[in-house]
């Protein structure tokens, strides 16, 4: 059918149960890099987070706009990606959610890789899914985006 197969979207966040939800009271703006969102995820990520996402995915395609906006941003959640090694290649961290059972890379167990140093990795649980991964990314953001007890704006001037 051209699509992803059914199995593959049980492991990926947001595919059931719609837990980008979970960062809502976050601070922060969305940016999509996802190499080809299916029809209706960036819509659905928007809807799900009742705030503006910014749709960049078409960068995918440009290596060095990519990296030039991989730069830019404040902090990255992703799942893993060539992204997400651009990221480590810039000598910046991330926040990784993995699937279950993960790749090699991010072994079986634990918040963080000896091969990718100051990433966070938040796991799938296969008996209760992505919620509890997304809430703790969602207090994680909420942490690293509140200076003096004020929400932090990066658009403030």
């Amino acid at each position: 059918s051209g699509g992803r197969p059914a199995s593959a979207d049980a492991g990926r966040p947001g595919a059931r149960g719609r837990p980008a939800a979970a960062l809502n009271g976050c601070d922060f703006r969305p940016v999509v890099l996802q190499r080809a969102p299916a029809a209706g995820e960036v819509a659905a990520l928007r809807q799900g987070l009742g705030r503006p996402v910014l749709d960049l995915s078409a960068l995918n395609d440009d290596l060095d706009g990519m990296l030039a906006l991989l730069s830019l941003l404040d902090d990255s959640v992703a799942v893993s990606n060539t992204n997400v090694h651009l990221v480590a290649a810039l000598g910046r961290t991330a926040r990784v959610l993995l699937p279950s059972p993960p790749e090699y890379r991010w072994l079986v167990a634990g918040e963080t890789s000896p091969w990718f140093p100051g990433f966070q990795l938040y796991r799938h649980d296969r008996a209760t899914g992505w919620p509890h991964a997304l809430a703790r990314v969602a207090d994680a953001l909420g942490r690293a985006f509140v200076r003096g007890g004020k929400p932090f704006d990066p658009l403030a001037g």
